[in-house]
């Protein structure tokens, strides 16, 4: 008798544990849920709107141009000029390797297009052998267009 009543006290330990572990995944789920609800509503609800008056296009484009000058000419020192500290520091070592190739980069880099740009970025797409790739620019501090990645 003793061990029937043991068998049912596990029996009845088990059933609770298991609906308890159902409910409290239920409710973790439905947490989830609506965290990802109300998260979701604040970002698409926020509306990042950048004055158009303040975007430098004309310096944007101007730098997009003495990018491509620079890889037409293979000019690694107007590169440098023109890369951000943190990216000339990255770059240059591979200047000797890109020499070669700077001329097709700047073929391709003509048909540009202008894809994202505010006060302080911006991002080119172009497609060279089938394949798209960016390159992007930020204000440096002399008030220059510099090159962060190519």
């Amino acid at each position: 008798m003793q061990a029937s009543t043991i068998k049912k006290s596990i029996l009845h330990r088990v059933k609770t544990k298991g609906k308890l572990t159902f409910i409290s995944f239920l409710l973790i789920g439905l947490f989830v849920g609506a965290f990802i609800h109300v998260s979701h509503s604040c970002i698409s609800s926020f509306d990042y709107e950048h004055d158009e008056e303040k975007i430098d296009n004309r310096g944007i484009k101007n730098g997009a141009s003495e990018i491509e000058s620079a890889f037409s000419n293979a000019d690694t020192l107007a590169l440098a000029n023109l890369l951000t500290a943190t990216s000339l520091e990255i770059y240059s070592d591979a200047f000797p390797e890109i020499q070669a190739y700077m001329p097709q980069y700047a073929e391709a880099f003509k048909s540009r297009k202008l894809i994202f740009a505010n006060e302080i970025f911006a991002v080119y797409e172009f497609v060279a052998d089938g394949i798209t790739y960016t390159l992007e620019m930020t204000i440096g501090d002399d008030g220059n267009w510099k090159l962060v990645r190519f």
